[in-house]
């Protein structure tokens, strides 16, 4: 019976210390930041920079627009996809949601210039307690 009692305790330990881990890697954030290029050149009031988790799909947005053009998103760790999404309007004057990716034409900033670049989206990584920075989102080719 003691044996049956002290396997109970230990298994009950155990169980709760791996509880315990999984949720505080979950809760660990990392940073994603950047800056956009709008399409109209400026931001207006319904512009939000997004990142899409890859595998969850989970979608968290930054939509607190003080600091010019710049973004600055906390986000779980994970792979994630990045883009800038404001309401466009088509030649029949609907509405909808245009979005403007990071890609490789924006990583290599041949939106100033002329350049040949993929427009698809770019995966990045988001460590724990670290920041990915340099991410231009705009690119609206890919759409």
């Amino acid at each position: 019976m003691k044996k049956v009692v002290y396997f109970l305790i230990f298994n009950s330990t155990l169980l709760f210390a791996c509880n315990r881990q999984a949720k505080n890697k979950f809760e660990c954030n990392g940073t994603i930041s950047g800056h956009i290029v709008a399409l109209e050149g400026f931001i207006d009031s319904g512009t939000i920079v997004c990142a899409v988790d890859t595998l969850s799909h989970q979608v968290y947005s930054f939509e607190k627009w003080t600091n010019g053009d710049k973004f600055q998103l906390s986000v779980p760790e994970g792979i994630y996809f990045v883009y800038e999404e404001h309401s466009c309007e088509d030649v029949k004057h609907k509405e909808f949601r245009c979005k403007g990716y990071y890609t490789e034409y924006m990583k290599l900033g041949l939106y100033l210039k002329d350049g040949n670049a993929s427009h698809k989206p770019i995966a990045i990584k988001v460590i724990c307690n670290k920041e990915v920075n340099n991410i231009v989102v705009g690119d609206y080719w890919g759409q």
